[in-house]
């Protein structure tokens, strides 16, 4: 049997049928329109079918719509672009916003590319505020784009202000499948917020930071991309002091951004799997793929950072950072800036770095070492890493208690077995330095021996000299270290 629709008043059939085809428009509380036969943006009562507010300005439309939301609901925005001419102050803050959202209370569009947000000439401020005061939880924005227009804003020099999206004390919400570009500042930026899902999500061309999670936490963020944005792609920001953030970020990437890639500062407790950091910085503005500024118990694993202007992963003054995987390659794009290793380290310490690839394969090698560290870098750990072909070299590391073991292009083990048939022979040890260890065991021998005058001579990188009295043969088992 069909469904059975009352036909409500100031909507036809045919209008009615069309508004309740995609099924989240069924459960909305308005449903907004733009190009109607009016000319005007219409918001439609999704239980009732009535145009409640029509208007030429699509953000007095949506405000009004979400002002008789008080206890919660929906706005389904159809296709279509909806034009921003005006703006309402926040209580308590500098900054404005045109669309402001507030508890349980949902902004979704019919499709990323098809529902546009974008802000008028000169009409400043942000374009969806979430916020009222007081913790807010259980906002949703989804399938949307959203266009700052930032050559046709004025800076108004305020934190927080020219953003597309500004959030604060905010929780469980969900921001996914949307689309920022253009913000005079900010494409997404949060502060003092907790338990909150951000899913494939790209902020591009903005004037400030693509992302800004300003003392977020304990939430996640899924293939989250920043594009030619003017500062850093994603900045990861624990407090103003270090504070504990326990944020988990799945994927993504960041490109083309002119300080920096990603940058996690200040944060306790951050988990990165799978980004990837490319040119970012510019010429004349030398900044990293990957940067861990003053932060303490990071995780990152298989992320890339590659083509960037200064060091594929630079940390600062920063301690117990695991890093499983991953590479930084072809870094110090434009071969001048004096950081510009795949790994640049400075005053960090307990490091435990496993299976990082670290090279150059570029004809001229202008990533200066694989791994390099500077003042007083301790106890960091760096185990089956592929350090060959960088410009300068393979480890360039200062401080004490640094741990190096099986990594490819700097050997620091090696053993094998020397067979005697004189009283003197040498193997190569093939070490990065010269051996302060070495085992000798004799493994199998003829003739007549005195096995305890095996002898090792230390002769820089040449080989593992060893010397036998007596007369006939002998396997000698080597292992040498340093």
């Amino acid at each position: 049997m069909g469904e059975i629709r009352t036909i409500p008043p100031r909507a036809t059939k045919t209008e009615w049928n069309a508004l309740l085809d995609h099924s989240l428009e069924k459960t909305a509380s308005y449903i907004v329109r733009s190009g109607s036969a009016s000319g005007l943006y219409e918001s439609i009562n999704g239980s009732t079918g009535v145009i409640s507010y029509s208007g030429s300005d699509a953000a007095l439309v949506l405000r009004n719509s979400f002002s008789q939301l008080s206890a919660g609901g929906s706005v389904f925005l159809k296709k279509g672009t909806y034009v921003l001419t005006s703006k309402t102050a926040i209580t308590g803050r500098t900054y404005s916003g045109s669309i402001i959202l507030t508890d349980n209370q949902a902004l979704i569009g019919e499709c990323k590319s098809g529902s546009i947000l974008k802000l008028g000439s000169a009409v400043g401020g942000n374009v969806v505020v979430i916020e009222n005061g007081s913790t807010i939880y259980d906002i949703q924005i989804a399938n949307l784009t959203i266009n700052g227009t930032s050559g046709s804003q004025t800076d108004s020099g305020l934190d927080g202000d020219l953003c597309g999206i500004r959030g604060y004390i905010f929780q469980r919400s969900n921001i996914q499948n949307v689309h920022i570009y253009g913000c005079m500042r900010e494409g997404l930026y949060v502060s003092d917020c907790q338990w909150n899902h951000y899913e494939d999500i790209q902020c591009d061309n903005c004037g400030g930071e693509g992302f800004n999670w300003d003392s977020e936490a304990l939430s996640d963020g899924v293939n989250i991309r920043a594009y030619n944005n003017a500062k850093r792609g994603l900045y990861i920001v624990g407090g103003a002091s270090q504070e504990a953030a326990w944020v988990t970020l799945l994927g993504g990437e960041a490109s083309n951004n002119v300080q920096g890639g990603l940058t996690i500062y200040n944060a306790i407790g951050v988990s990165i799997y799978g980004f990837k950091a490319h040119r970012n910085g510019a010429v004349s503005s030398w900044y990293d793929g990957i940067y861990i500024n003053n932060s303490t118990d990071i995780y990152l694993s298989d992320c890339q950072a590659y083509e960037n202007y200064r060091a594929g992963f630079l940390g600062n003054a920063s301690s117990r950072v695991t890093i499983n995987g991953g590479c930084s390659y072809n870094n110090r794009y434009d071969g001048i800036d004096l950081a510009g290793d795949g790994m640049y380290l400075d005053g960090c310490q307990y490091w435990r770095v496993f299976g990082w690839d670290a090279f150059d394969s570029r004809t001229t090698k202008s990533q200066i070492y694989g791994i390099h560290s500077v003042t007083t870098s301790d106890y960091n750990t760096f185990i089956a890493c592929d350090v060959r072909d960088n410009g300068s070299g393979t480890f360039s590391l200062s401080g004490s208690n640094n741990y190096l073991y099986r990594n490819r292009g700097y050997v620091t083990q090696n053993e094998g077995t020397l067979t005697l048939s004189s009283q003197s022979g040498s193997v190569a040890h093939d070490l990065a330095s010269t051996p302060s260890r070495v085992q000798l065991t004799a493994s199998g021998s003829s003739g007549n021996l005195y096995l305890g005058a095996l002898t090792w001579y230390p002769s820089g990188s040449a080989g593992v000299y060893v010397v036998q009295t007596g007369s006939g043969t002998v396997a000698v088992n080597w292992r040498a270290e340093f």
